[in-house]
């Protein structure tokens, strides 16, 4: 009779192994299938016209949306704005330039390293809220950061104009903990 206990207690927990692995590969497939559709889904919810492809801004807070939104279309860039659940779909659909990330988004640490993993050539401004988070963006390969909800729109002005029109690689200013001054853009000279 304990022979048979035994072997009962052994397949009990063969078959808990096997649900934890089953409920694994179900997640992972349908994550898989998410990350497959969202551009399908994007293109017949919008049309892949509508789909601007330029500048990337990426948060779930409608007050910061409205001042980036608003500085983007003073300064005549085209953009999307969406949340981070729909940035990796619409990484997929546009070659953007410029990323830029409100740091409270969720899942922002998974783009945020997809895209410094997948597409080198997209730089990434972050709106960050500590010390700590300013270090980790240029640590982690990010052009630049912004100071929190109530940033500076010229710091941000400043920003776009670094990354997209004069294609700095870095703001060297913050990547050596020096404060943003604009030199940049107001003292730069191109090569001759």
């Amino acid at each position: 009779m304990k022979h048979r206990t035994d072997a009962y207690s052994i397949l009990q927990q063969r078959l808990k192994q096997v649900d934890r692995q089953t409920h694994v590969a179900r997640y992972q497939l349908q994550h898989q299938v998410k990350m497959a559709l969202g551009p399908l889904d994007i293109q017949e919810a919008r049309g892949i016209s509508q789909v601007q492809g330029d500048v990337l801004f990426v948060s779930y807070h409608a007050n910061v949306r409205r001042r980036v939104e608003e500085v983007l279309r003073a300064e005549g860039y085209r953009y999307d704005a969406v949340e981070a659940e729909d940035a990796p779909s619409f990484l997929r659909l546009a070659r953007y330039r410029l990323v830029i990330f409100d740091w409270t988004s969720r899942g922002y640490w998974r783009i945020f390293n997809d895209v410094r993993r997948n597409k080198k050539h997209i730089k990434i401004v972050v709106l960050v809220t500590s010390e700590a988070r300013a270090q980790a963006t240029m640590d982690g390969g990010g052009y630049s950061y912004i100071w929190g909800e109530d940033f500076d729109p010229e710091q941000l002005r400043t920003c776009l104009r670094s990354a997209l029109q004069l294609k700095h690689p870095v703001c060297a200013l913050l990547k050596n903990n020096e404060p943003c001054n604009r030199s940049c853009v107001y003292d730069y000279e191109p090569d001759d």
